[in-house]
């Protein structure tokens, strides 16, 4: 019997399996914390069809300035993740030693455009619509309605990340009553005082 995998289950809620990449020079996938960033990249680096049986190098930025001029003659190289403009000059040169660099980032893709402009670059908005929702929550068996992912989405924005916090606090419930809760529990704030004189309790017995 094949043992079930605990591993998430990808959604290309981009389509990225059906599009043709292997002509760009740069791809950005642009968004918010927990859109979806990373798992597109390594969907892109082991899965896609352009990419798969290639060799392809992984570079964390710490979401800080890196450098990695030693990089050169890959298929692809993935760069994970970008969050400044100043980062920008690191990718510039990651593009011209290597056949295509994938990134994730934060930063619009207008600068990456106005930064590299002859560069032949396809970018992916990870943070926009609630279909990639609707269709997690159906996974996960958490009942919803249109009401509460509006909720959801109007607040959080639409990433995963928020989400699965707020149905890890309050499992078995459904996304209404999840987000309610968790509200409710963000609203306590913890005071300590100047000074604190511990006191016996009065009880009156009867």
């Amino acid at each position: 019997m094949k043992k079930k995998s605990s591993l998430p289950h990808f959604h290309d809620f981009l389509g990225i399996s059906k599009s043709k990449l292997m002509n760009s020079s740069l791809i950005v996938f642009y968004g918010m914390s927990g859109s979806g960033k990373s798992a597109n990249l390594c969907f892109l680096a082991n899965h896609h069809q352009d990419f798969k049986n290639r060799s392809h190098q992984w570079i964390w930025t710490a979401q800080k300035k890196f450098k990695f001029s030693s990089v050169a003659d890959e298929p692809l190289v993935v760069v994970d993740e970008i969050t400044s403009v100043f980062q920008l000059f690191e990718v510039k040169k990651l593009v011209k030693k290597n056949s295509t660099v994938a990134v994730a980032s934060h930063l619009h893709p207008f600068w990456f455009r106005f930064s590299m402009p002859r560069v032949m670059l396809k970018s992916f908005q990870t943070d926009n619509g609630d279909q990639k929702l609707r269709t997690y929550l159906n996974r996960k068996n958490i009942s919803f309605n249109t009401k509460a992912l509006n909720a959801y989405i109007k607040k959080y924005g639409a990433n995963y990340l928020d989400l699965q916090c707020i149905l890890e606090r309050f499992p078995n419930r459904n996304l209404g009553e999840a987000i309610q809760a968790s509200e409710r529990l963000d609203c306590i704030k913890l005071k300590k005082p100047n000074q604190w004189i511990p006191n016996t309790p009065r009880l009156r017995y009867e």
